[in-house]
């Protein structure tokens, strides 16, 4: 039983720091697409200006930034998804560490069947 309590501290512990950079690696998509947004909106406003003063240089660029912005925010919006399911799945690990009698019960019940 002791090494078991061992074991699955270890493991708890484990999971702690997979979801401590999980965390982080959010934190840091979400800036990506803060930047992504302030990209659109500075795009806009030049494409607004070049389409006024009809300046198809400026119209071009305007079109880049709006392209590389909508690349981030695909892959940022990917990623997210990746780190929200990689966190699901950590904590069902963390359900099942807290609750292992109630576990190996389910387990139990599921062989007699």
């Amino acid at each position: 039983k002791a090494e078991q309590k061992k074991e699955a501290k270890r493991n708890k512990d484990k999971l702690d720091v997979q979801d401590q950079q999980l965390k982080a690696e959010e934190e840091n998509l979400h800036g990506v697409l803060k930047t992504a947004e302030v990209l659109v909106s500075e795009a806009d406003d030049k494409l607004k200006k070049s389409i006024m003063q009809k300046d198809m240089e400026q119209m071009s660029v305007a079109q880049a930034m709006l392209e590389t912005a909508r690349q981030k925010i695909t892959h940022a919006y990917k990623s997210l998804s990746d780190v929200h399911s990689k966190r699901a799945v950590i904590a069902e690990k963390r359900k099942v560490l807290t609750s292992p009698s109630k576990h190996s019960h389910d387990t139990l019940k599921k062989r007699r069947v």
